[in-house]
């Protein structure tokens, strides 16, 4: 059976930060429109992210796949640890695209690369890429472990917000 989550809890767990209360009640409330995502982080990008040094999150792929054009400024992103809970909630402030028929990986880490926190290997592992998401990440805090089950293999899970509960 798919357990979900709704906006409501997911209040709970951010240890009373009164900026993400009232985000996530304007959601809940139909203020604004964001959509949340699931993204499984592993090490040492995690820590990365906890300790504020990763601002910038960026997922490569052979294919078109989440997250690719399916982030705006403004969504939620949840920062899942692989196997584990989620530990942080942050928000998009800029996305950018990358299509690398036409653009160049070179660009990609010129510009964003401190951000991404990646050392050479990561980059050369990324020279198979077709296609990238670069998201500015932005009101990033840490939150009570959130255990949210997920069986698959996907390491980004577009969750549609105005579901109200996202089950896996």
């Amino acid at each position: 059976m798919d357990q979900g989550i709704e906006l409501a809890k997911l209040a709970q767990h951010v240890d009373g930060n009164c900026r993400w209360l009232t985000y996530l009640g304007d959601i809940e409330a139909g203020k604004i429109s964001a959509d949340v995502h699931l993204a499984v982080f592993t090490e040492p990008y995690l820590t990365f992210v906890l300790e504020g040094l990763k601002t910038v999150e960026s997922r490569f792929s052979r294919v078109r796949c989440a997250p690719y054009h399916q982030v705006r400024p403004g969504d939620i992103i949840l920062v899942k640890q692989s196997g584990g809970p989620v530990r942080a909630i942050t928000q998009a402030a800029e996305t950018s695209y990358f299509d690398f028929g036409s653009d160049c990986l070179e660009k990609v880490r010129s510009t964003y690369g401190q951000g991404i926190c990646a050392d050479d290997e990561f980059w050369e592992m990324q020279k198979s890429a077709l296609f990238a998401t670069v998201i500015e990440l932005t009101h990033t805090i840490s939150i009570d472990p959130l255990d949210i089950p997920k069986r698959d293999r996907r390491g980004w899970v577009p969750l549609d917000c105005r579901q109200r509960s996202f089950g896996f």
